[in-house]
């Protein structure tokens, strides 16, 4: 059993629904009685569940649309669990069922990266009492007819883990939203 083991380049920026996948070809495939595969990050820890992978009586069933088997085992773009991101170094071990020699062999993979999907923040909407509101907003006082609240709306776009805040209050807020904001009827500033 020889494998050599294959991955896609370093620095995937993978969509939440996709995966690091792997390439490994093994000669001498009828030797080969189990495969397991490991993601670890660079300090050790399992960052990508142990699989075993039965070769006993052919290719199992998992892998199928991924492997060929003619002279050597050929398997391409085999799906890890791996989707979050971080540093993952695969090994793949290959046990043999011969009872002489040599029965495991281990290969490793270069640190595969995957980057976090940085989603850019948008203000796509900021208003005041139904008014765009740019840089500075003037609210001027009128001692016979008082404004007493201001209506702030807003509506911002961006990823999902994405932190509003609104302040100096309510604090955080959602994406989208409306509040009433009262005013004091002395002059002051409010950033």
């Amino acid at each position: 059993i020889n494998p050599s083991l294959g991955n896609q380049p370093s620095g995937v920026n993978p969509s939440p629904r996709d995966t690091i996948l792997l390439n490994w070809t093994i000669t001498n495939p009828k030797q080969l009685k189990q495969l397991k595969l490991i993601g670890r990050a660079p300090d050790g820890s399992v960052n990508s569940e142990l699989k075993r992978f039965d070769f006993s009586k052919g290719i199992p069933n998992v892998l199928k649309n991924f492997c060929n088997l003619q002279e050597e085992l050929t398997c391409k773009n085999v799906p890890t669990d791996a989707r979050t991101p971080g540093d993952y170094v695969f090994e793949i071990t290959a046990d043999s069922n011969k009872e002489s020699g040599e029965n495991t062999i281990s290969l490793k993979t270069d640190t595969i990266k995957i980057k976090p999907n940085i989603v850019p923040l948008k203000i796509v909407q900021l208003k005041v009492n139904d008014q765009a509101a740019d840089t500075k907003y003037f609210i001027p006082l009128n001692s016979s007819k008082p404004i007493r609240f201001a209506t702030i709306s807003w509506q911002v776009e961006g990823g999902k883990d994405m932190k509003i805040e609104l302040l100096p209050s309510p604090g955080k807020i959602p994406p989208v939203g409306c509040i009433i904001y009262p005013l004091s009827q002395q002059p002051s500033s409010q950033t």
